[in-house]
């Protein structure tokens, strides 16, 4: 199907700019530890930087697979953007008040993603061809 393929490809495009913001909050949490009075803090808040940018690097490197709409990207890149926007919805945003935007770009590209990338992988044709 066409538009199956146009689906996976906006996912995709959805889980790209997901790995991205990762990015970016991995960059601003690394400056953030560098600079703290209490050295285990910083080092702390550094090591959640590395896990962070390397989710957003795990998934970006996935989100070509979900380009070419494939069983592997689909499956990788579902399971590692629900478990962290889970856990970050769960210990982060319910729990600090936070500006809207902030609070929930992450899980807003995670939930389009998810949507359409979901739609290309189940209705594309290898999926029903007996």
């Amino acid at each position: 199907m066409k538009d199956a393929n146009l689906c996976s490809k906006v996912g995709a495009t959805f889980y790209l700019l997901w790995a991205l913001l990762q990015l970016y909050v991995a960059y601003k949490l690394l400056m953030m530890g560098g600079g703290l009075e209490v050295p285990e803090v910083g080092a702390r808040i550094s090591q959640l930087a590395a896990y962070i940018g390397a989710a957003g690097l795990f998934v970006a490197a996935f989100s070509f697979d979900n380009w070419r709409n494939t069983k592997l990207g689909y499956w990788a890149n579902l399971a590692i953007v629900s478990a962290f926007d889970i856990g970050y919805i769960l210990f982060v945003v319910l729990v600090i008040d936070m500006p809207f935007i902030e609070a929930w770009l992450g899980p807003a590209l995670w939930l389009l993603a998810l949507l359409f990338s979901s739609l290309g992988y189940f209705f594309s044709s290898e999926i029903w061809d007996l």
